[in-house]
């Protein structure tokens, strides 16, 4: 790659440096440009590019603008329509943001939209509202706040929604707060709200409407089919209190079959996160005794491979920390939580000894009768010529064997000739070697 033509850098290193540090974020990698290249005029683009770590187009073109004005050329702002006075900074003229915080303390705009409609009245009757909003969020931050106060008159008194709050489910729960805490305070805005309560703003919107069509009876409503009902969360208490609550597959099959036959597995599964999470965390904690003791353990640890030292560290660590879950566990064996559920299985029904059994999977070897063996041994001696096709379809013909042809290949791979697989477009010759068919 041919280095960049000669450029010749007119401001010095301390001037470029301190430009830096007043410019705007965006702008930084230009003025970085003209310090690499100051430092080494001879580098290349596609090096300046990573190094930057941006286009290797972006290069090239704020390289000619610099060519074509300097400094200033290089760092004007031509993309967009509202530039500040010094051509640097996206944005309005400062009294355009002054004139907006003067009108907002003397009357509050109580939304964006209404915003907007201000300024493009008085200032850009073109502005789009995105804009608008980028260049506030710019300028302003989170300093200039705009919401409109969520005007819902509560009927009832605090004691009642308190009273409420404790006999209702735990999904109609965060309903009722909201009501109790718009009671206490009414100049919340919607935003402010749902922050307050920690659920989103699509709940807070949809809650106001339902208590303004129909009040707290509605709001109080849920329906059979997709929520949890009084009778299914005494069944899930029930389960947790006694001990029964194995797995979520177990639980949602029973739910599923007794009580709610369209309710998802997904929603079951949130719903008991959400509020039985202390119980949860008791249930998932391992229950079993290990006979072995810590010392014996050790022994064996220190004796074994590496593939049964972390079957013995699972033990071991449930002896010396008991409590664990299997997700805790996992992570001090260094293993999934995978084979911590298997290897807890195997111990729990096998012992030790079947614990430490090391199973080896994949794909068993195909093993022919020794009659057809001999058969395929004798006919590619006297035919080395054969191809394998030929030798599949002589197989299902005169030995009536539903072998396929791909187990066929393998076999004749691995017990009469030992080299790589190759296409299937092949000849076996008297030298053990495929040649490819004409």
């Amino acid at each position: 790659m041919k280095p960049i033509k000669h450029i010749s850098i007119k401001e010095s290193s301390d001037e470029l440096a301190e430009l830096y540090k007043e410019s705007k974020d965006f702008l930084k990698p230009r003025i970085q440009l003209l310090i690499l290249l100051a430092k080494n005029p001879v580098t290349t683009k596609p090096k300046l590019a990573r190094k930057l770590d941006v286009a290797y187009n972006s290069i090239t073109k704020w390289l000619e603008l610099y060519r074509e004005g300097g400094l200033e050329k290089l760092l004007e702002i031509k993309r967009g329509k509202y530039k500040s006075p010094d051509r640097r900074t996206l944005g309005f003229p400062p009294e355009v943001y002054e004139a907006i915080e003067k009108q907002h303390k003397a009357e509050p705009f109580q939304t964006y939209v209404e915003l907007h409609e201000w300024v493009k009245d008085r200032y850009f009757p073109s502005i789009k509202y995105s804009t608008l909003i980028k260049y506030l969020n710019l300028y302003f931050g989170k300093e200039l706040k705009i919401g409109r106060i969520l005007e819902l008159s509560i009927k009832e008194s605090i004691t009642e929604l308190e009273a409420l709050q404790t006999k209702c489910l735990p999904r109609i729960k965060p309903r009722v707060k909201m009501l109790m805490t718009l009671k206490q305070n009414e100049q919340l805005s919607r935003a402010e709200l749902a922050k307050e309560l920690n659920v989103s703003y699509g709940s807070i919107l949809k809650w106001t409407n339902i208590y303004r069509q129909g009040g707290i009876d509605e709001m109080l409503k849920y329906n059979l089919e997709l929520v949890i009902t009084p009778e299914v969360l005494k069944y899930i208490e029930k389960q947790f209190q006694q001990g029964k609550f194995n797995n979520f597959s177990a639980l949602y099959k029973e739910i599923r079959r007794k009580y709610l036959p369209g309710i998802k597995y997904y929603t079951l599964h949130r719903y008991i996160h959400r509020h039985f999470a202390s119980e949860l965390d008791a249930a998932r904690v391992l229950q079993m005794p290990v006979k072995e003791s810590a010392q014996q353990l050790k022994e064996l640890y220190m004796k074994n491979s590496a593939s049964k030292k972390q079957r013995i560290k699972m033990l071991l660590s449930l002896k010396t920390l008991p409590g664990l879950t299997k997700i805790e566990l996992a992570k001090l064996s260094g293993v999934a939580v995978g084979s911590i559920h298997r290897w807890f299985k195997m111990y729990k029904e096998e012992g030790f000894n079947g614990l430490m059994e090391i199973k080896i999977r994949g794909r068993k070897k195909l093993e022919l009768p020794d009659s057809l063996h001999n058969s395929i041994d004798k006919k590619l001696k006297s035919n080395p010529d054969m191809n394998l096709t030929e030798l599949h379809n002589w197989v299902k013909t005169f030995h009536k064997s539903n072998l396929s042809y791909n187990k066929l290949y393998r076999y004749v791979r691995r017990h009469f000739i030992e080299l790589p697989k190759v296409n299937f477009n092949t000849r076996l010759s008297e030298e053990g070697t495929f040649n490819r068919v004409a």
